[in-house]
């Protein structure tokens, strides 16, 4: 049985950001807002916001604005819990990056902060036009080679590649579905289906 936690849940006074999400056959995402982006700014949370009942959390997926992502890094790498291994740990931090900010001219930004990080989860859409290639495994060489420990490239149907830093690249297959109704929240899920496994 899961229990979620909802007692660092926080509600704050402000619109809820909404959009319309529309996805083209080849995996492409549009997506129009319906609220003014400045309210999604304003919901995002900061360190400070972070609720004292999730001091020992072993891992987080951090989707947050990038220039966030060394402040969030600082904070998390910070917060040291006594582990199963009795050693002191910090939790486990991945980052989903942003749609737009995944551009040629942000990859070397993108490798900064995402050495920061334990694991760095795009899409195979956003990994290839920030890279300029087109085939995975050497987007994954690509990516490591620029200082990412774990890249995580979700492929949709195909699967995901996973690829750490020294070791072998390994291909997770998709889980068959018989009938896709709507993608939305997929990539979510998996981010948070690795952190738990």
């Amino acid at each position: 049985q899961s229990i979620f936690n909802l007692q660092g849940m926080l509600t704050k006074d402000v619109p809820t950001p909404r959009c319309w999400q529309i996805f083209e056959p080849d995996g492409h995402r549009h997506e129009i807002h319906r609220t003014d982006i400045s309210d999604l700014e304003s919901n995002l949370h900061k360190p400070e916001d972070f609720p004292d009942i999730y001091q020992c959390i072993k891992g987080i997926h951090l989707h947050s604005a990038p220039e966030n992502v060394p402040i969030w890094s600082d904070f998390l790498h910070a917060r040291k819990c006594v582990g199963n291994s009795g050693e002191s740990e910090s939790p486990l931090i991945l980052w989903e990056p942003w749609d737009p900010f995944c551009v040629p001219e942000n990859l070397s930004k993108f490798c900064e902060f995402g050495s920061l990080v334990d694991v760095v989860s795009p899409n195979l859409r956003e990994a290839k036009l920030m890279t300029g290639l087109q085939d995975p495994e050497d987007i994954a060489l690509c990516l490591l080679s620029k200082g990412i420990q774990v890249l995580v490239i979700r492929m949709g149907a195909d699967g995901s590649l996973v690829a750490v830093t020294g070791e072998e690249l390994v291909y997770i297959p998709a889980v068959p579905v018989e009938k896709i109704i709507d993608v939305t929240g997929a990539g979510n899920a998996y981010c948070g289906g690795y952190l738990v496994g």
